[in-house]
């Protein structure tokens, strides 16, 4: 069930962003998708410890380039894995860097520790369309 959550929101959230790219007349040449952990880093785990971030999130990032291709052939797409295996951090900003990548979408399913109240609504962080001095310097912390 929480899969298809997610799913469905990203499915809300390309065709608001189709919407809004083709109005603000933002030119999306690269994106670059990363699937967050992978390997031995597995991640978030559920309750009974079967199902790891690392696949959930795979597999929503496999999911999600299929859709930008799809609907923007133009648009180039990279994975900073499309396996289970291991990328650091520093080699998924390389490849974004590399690739000169116009967006970087990074995913992640986070899990709340069962003294916590349940979470609602969703985290999001943007750091923007242009490469603006202080966005660089952002990127070096």
């Amino acid at each position: 069930m929480p899969k298809r959550i997610i799913i469905i929101a990203l499915i809300l959230f390309c065709c608001t962003y189709s919407t809004t790219a083709q109005s603000s007349k933002v030119q999306l040449k690269t994106v670059v998708i990363d699937a967050g952990h992978g390997d031995h880093d597995s991640g978030a785990l559920s309750k009974d410890s079967k199902i790891k971030e690392k696949d959930v999130v795979l597999d929503i990032a496999l999911n999600l380039g299929n859709m930008i291709k799809e609907a923007y052939p133009d648009v180039k797409v990279i994975y900073t894995r499309s396996t289970d295996v291991f990328v650091s951090l520093e080699d998924r900003t390389n490849i974004a860097n590399q690739n000169d990548a116009d967006l970087f979408i990074s995913i992640h399913s986070n899990s709340v520790p069962k003294n916590k109240t349940a979470p609602s609504g969703c985290e999001t962080f943007i750091m923007g369309m242009n490469k603006s001095a202080s966005n660089m310097e952002v990127c070096k912390i």
